[in-house]
């Protein structure tokens, strides 16, 4: 069952890895390929994963004019924003915890 969860974990990892190599190369294509695969690995927490899907959701509704894709876009970015600022707040904490006793 472990290696089950290691290869799950590892297949996870290559998936963001994919996506975000998509959005680099401009692989629209290959980009909602592995997006659709994020989805079934709970790719959600992923910064890679929920960039790529911004700037998917960004190709096809160019002018903003489908308010639909317009609400889900702001959607992934707040949950994009999210994710990056609880990477920095643990990083602060950190920082002034190690800090603080110097002060």
């Amino acid at each position: 069952d472990t290696v089950h969860d290691e290869q799950m974990s590892f297949t996870g990892e290559l998936i963001s890895f994919g996506v975000e190599s998509a959005w680099k190369l401009q692989r629209w294509h290959l980009l909602d390929t592995y997006l659709q695969k994020s989805g079934k690995h709970n790719l959600d927490t992923q910064f890679e994963c929920k960039l790529g899907e911004c700037l998917s959701i960004l190709k096809s509704n160019a002018t903003f004019l489908d308010h639909e894709l317009t609400a889900k876009f702001e959607n992934a970015m707040d949950c994009a924003r999210l994710i990056v600022m609880k990477q920095i707040s643990s990083c602060y904490m950190e920082s002034y915890q190690a800090v603080y006793p110097y002060l």
